[in-house]
């Protein structure tokens, strides 16, 4: 442990995103005196909460632990200039209709208050002029690198290197400035909602790769339009799947919404005649399995037609005739940039010893003290984990 900044010497610091914590922590740093350098993938802050109509690439299916930290990895070097800032910085979960799931009162930071009358729920982008407000007011917009993703972080001597690519467009193409900079301490503040968690389900992934624009993950829903008068199977049973189904149901369509049972079990809270909790899928046959033949190409749907499959339940039961599937299973925690040695997907999570984060569960981030403060190392913090302790689909 570094007792040179451990005791109080630490003047600069390095935070990692640019969203809800990550400004917060930001503004009170600089409050103190200390020199705060912002790192930023995206072009505007606000991070989860900034709305694009736009959708993230597929996740793998399944997804069912972290990915592996590949420093080396080429990331938009072979993308046209299109598609360099999507895959450079992917668009995040918030749809169209979304709302803050607390009151004006939890969801305000002592660093200001909301405009007079507002009352929740608020709107995403009142929380996003918000969160841009208290930016410019408290000097943190200044200390802010869009655009710029960290890449690696590693602990040298008393100081933290952090690597970094900075996305630079023009109408020539893109390209990719990468540096190298130096900090007495890292504050991580990229929130969760990067890496879509996908279960393993017998038949699923089948499923997706024969009606690839019919199954998706919840980060990927943006209205409820395309499924009004529409059969739709929610996988979750957690906030955001019961969200989506309300939105859903509200709006014409037929919802099953399907989890394992468990305490953190928000399905009934839905209340609509065209809403149904059922038992989780295990199971997802299509006509082509059924007749012994393999589903691996993209198959032709038209709108109104139902998938050609069955989605078989835990209890035995069999539905059919779903238009399409939202896998609303959450996310795994991640930080890829801190490498192998603290990122460690494949061991299990019983077998983290004193100096790993992050295990194969992609839950829970082990060895910090309050879930903020590496215990190993108090210079490295993290803000806005958010500690899961119940596996649940």
């Amino acid at each position: 442990m570094d007792n040179s900044t451990q005791s109080g010497q630490i003047r600069t610091v390095a935070v990692i995103g640019a969203g809800l914590s990550g400004i917060v922590s930001a503004a009170h740093l600089i409050r103190t005196g200390i020199d705060v350098t912002v790192f930023e993938r995206a072009n505007v802050v606000g991070g989860a909460w900034e709305f694009s109509p736009q959708i993230d690439r597929d996740p793998p299916f399944p997804s069912t632990r972290p990915p592996v930290p590949d420093w080396d990895k080429p990331t938009v070097d072979d993308l046209t200039s299109e598609k360099a800032p999507l895959r450079f910085s992917p668009p995040g979960p918030v749809y169209a209709n979304m709302k803050g799931r607390g009151s004006e009162q939890i969801m305000r930071t002592s660093l200001g208050d909301w405009p007079e009358g507002r009352r929740g729920p608020l709107d995403h982008s009142e929380v996003l002029a918000y969160l841009k407000r208290i930016a410019k007011v408290h000097r943190v917009e200044d200390k802010i690198h869009f655009r710029t993703r960290v890449e690696s972080v590693t602990k040298q001597g008393e100081q933290w290197h952090l690597r970094t690519s900075k996305l630079v467009t023009n109408s020539e193409g893109h390209a990719l400035e990468r540096e190298t900079w130096l900090f007495d301490a890292v504050v991580v503040a990229v929130g969760r909602y990067g890496e879509p968690r996908v279960p393993d389900i017998s038949g699923l992934s089948s499923w997706k790769r024969a009606y690839p624009n019919r199954v998706l993950h919840s980060k990927q829903y943006r209205t409820p339009e395309p499924y009004r008068g529409k059969t739709v199977l929610v996988i979750g049973g957690f906030i955001s799947a019961t969200e989506i189904t309300n939105e859903l149901v509200n709006n014409g369509a037929k919802v099953y919404e399907s989890a394992k049972d468990s305490r953190a079990d928000f399905r009934g809270q839905s209340n609509h005649e065209n809403a149904e909790k059922v038992a989780m899928a295990t199971e997802f046959t299509t006509v082509s399995n059924e007749n012994g033949q393999s589903t691996s190409r993209p198959q032709g749907l038209d709108d109104d037609d139902p998938l050609p499959g069955k989605v078989v339940l835990q209890d035995g039961r069999v539905l059919e005739n779903i238009h399409y599937v939202i896998i609303a299973t959450g996310y795994h925690t991640t930080f890829p940039f801190l490498g192998p040695l603290l990122e460690r997907p494949f061991m299990a999570f019983e077998d983290a010893d004193e100096t790993v984060i992050i295990t194969s569960d992609g839950r829970t981030a082990h060895n910090l003290h309050k879930d903020i403060f590496y215990i190993p190392d108090l210079t490295l913090a993290f803000i806005g984990i958010i500690r899961l302790y119940e596996k649940n689909h």
